[in-house]
């Protein structure tokens, strides 16, 4: 039995013998979750600096009027290229008739469409809501439980130091 578990993300393309084309992802482990979170919080924090402070007020207050789905708003505070560099596993691409090889330095070029599907599916794969009762399947035995914020920030800035 696996230690986490997987996904095969079906994507709407065909490779050049007509095979529906495909990336497996898993569910991350806790320290590359942090990794993820750290270099989110990095990333927006340094997003808002550069923006006006009335902006970023406005922007606030209207998630808050408009009832942003909580879930969204915790998953855009990943980092998506740390959650596809741990939970890509393999995929279907070839060019010509070559593989394209599942590593690193082609992760790293998946196109934004692709990357922040496969990014959600490894995000769902790992993170459950806290409201998510336990059961028997794999998925609830893997899965990371969505800390509260102070600790999602407190990890964040031991995840910053330590780089």
């Amino acid at each position: 039995m696996p230690l986490y578990e997987t996904e095969t993300v079906r994507l709407e393309s065909k490779d050049s013998d007509g095979n529906d084309e495909w990336v497996k992802v898993r569910e991350i482990g806790v320290e590359q979750l942090r990794e993820a979170d750290a270099a989110g919080t990095v990333h927006v924090t340094d997003q808002m600096r550069m923006l006006p402070e009335k902006l970023v007020e406005d922007e606030i207050a209207k998630q808050k009027a408009e009832g942003t789905k909580e879930r969204e708003q915790r998953f855009e505070a990943y980092d998506p290229a740390t959650l596809l560099k741990y939970g890509v596993m393999a995929w279907s691409f070839k060019e010509g008739d070559a593989p394209i090889p599942c590593d690193a330095e082609h992760i790293t070029d998946m196109g934004n469409k692709l990357g922040d599907k496969c990014a959600r599916a490894i995000y769902a794969l790992t993170v459950r809501d806290s409201g998510e009762g336990s059961s028997s399947s794999t998925k609830s035995r893997g899965a990371v439980s969505q800390p509260p914020s102070s600790e999602r920030t407190t990890s964040a800035v031991a995840g910053e130091g330590s780089r």
